[in-house]
């Protein structure tokens, strides 16, 4: 595996270093401040890597863990935008491709994919397709490679537990299932556990986000005390695990799953992941959890999204089968099971509405400055 540092003056500076020597699908291992220097270590290799950050210690560590996860956030911002430009850019400098073929690319780019997804479904569609016919092929062509999980195999089991990132909304994810249940159940069928770091808020947002009064909720914050409310439920018909947010930077974040995925009987483990989130930040969540075992993901704050390409590229190539939908924070508005077909063609009206959009205000615009030339 081919691993290099980078240093600039900032991270504009240092992450345009990493483009231009180890390409589009360069992978940010770490990045950190060193003096008044940025540093940004980087590597080619897709699979998972070799390489763990170096330990740090004492109060500096905190202070450095703080400035690294601000700057992480502004590096994954300028990534994503990179990679759409950089994406676009490479199909309308190619100069041997059709001018059908690039105009899809460069759909496929502003749809949210990246240049790697996007090239191999261009590359399969028929180059003696008209343009409409080439865009309709690579939308069935996107749509039969989104994994899916099977008919309600949520549904079904007993022990479901939901992993993700902090905001993600696991929580509201875990309401919404254990309501389901309860209306099918009953809601002394149902039990609730939440799996803590020993923050006793996060046990009370299960009650700000109105659990039923007569489903039983109960509390862990280590393996054995998960096994234990597990047990203590054991006559429910169903058994929902709230846990803490995941964070790449944590150095806990993997302790939290072996829980999960040691418990007897087992745990189905749903990853949560946000559609109005920046998908750079899932893309590193799931590098660093690696061989993890993950038995789908459940798609939420769909309504809030300007995008879903991001979301299926994630899951096309990590290959974690999309298993339910929630599109809205409604308590009453149950997660639903989609069609890739469905899934895909809403990630193209979202493009759609933002291409309107734009034209709309570039109308906008001229019209306001043909105002203003009139007055004047």
């Amino acid at each position: 595996m081919r691993v290099s540092t980078f240093v600039a003056k900032n991270s504009r500076g240092a992450l345009m270093q990493v483009k231009n020597q180890l390409g589009e699908d360069a992978i940010i291992l770490r990045n950190r401040r060193v003096g008044d220097r940025i540093e940004i270590t980087a590597t080619t290799d897709l699979n998972q890597p070799d390489w763990t950050p170096e330990p740090t210690s004492g109060r500096g560590a905190r202070r450095n863990d703080i400035r690294d996860q601000n700057l992480q956030n502004e590096l994954t911002s300028l990534r994503e935008t990179l990679e759409q430009l950089l994406a676009k850019r490479s199909w309308q400098d190619s100069a041997n491709v059709p001018a059908t073929k690039a105009t899809v690319g460069q759909r496929l780019a502003a749809l949210g994919l990246s240049k790697s997804l996007g090239g191999w479904i261009s590359d399969n569609v028929h180059d003696d397709y008209t343009l409409e016919q080439q865009w309709a092929s690579s939308i069935q062509l996107l749509a039969s490679c989104l994994p899916l999980m099977e008919m309600d195999s949520v549904n079904k089991s007993k022990l479901v537990a939901c992993v993700g990132a902090t905001g993600s909304g696991k929580t509201t994810c875990v309401v919404k299932l254990a309501r389901q249940a309860a209306n099918e159940f009953g809601e002394h069928a149902v039990g609730v556990i939440a799996l803590t770091n020993g923050d006793s808020v996060e046990v009370g947002q299960l009650a700000d986000h109105r659990v039923p009064a007569g489903i039983e909720t109960r509390s862990a914050d280590d393996k054995l005390s998960l096994s234990e409310s597990i047990a203590a439920l054991r006559g429910k018909e169903r058994i929902f695990i709230d846990t803490s947010g995941l964070s790449f930077r944590d150095p806990d974040m993997a302790k939290q799953l072996e829980w999960l995925t040691e418990q007897i009987p087992p745990i189905r483990i749903m990853l949560v992941i946000s559609a109005a989130a920046q998908m750079g930040t899932t893309r590193e969540l799931l590098r660093r959890l690696g061989a993890t075992r993950l038995d789908g993901a459940i798609i939420t704050k769909v309504d809030e999204a300007v995008s879903l390409g991001g979301v299926i590229d994630t899951l096309i190539k990590r290959r974690l089968p999309l298993s339910l939908v929630v599109d809205n924070r409604d308590p009453d508005i149950v997660p639903h099971r989609t069609d890739p077909v469905v899934f895909v063609t809403r990630a193209v009206k979202l493009l759609e509405e933002r291409q309107i959009g734009q034209v709309a205000k570039t109308h906008e615009v001229h019209a306001s400055d043909r105002l203003t030339i009139r007055q004047k």
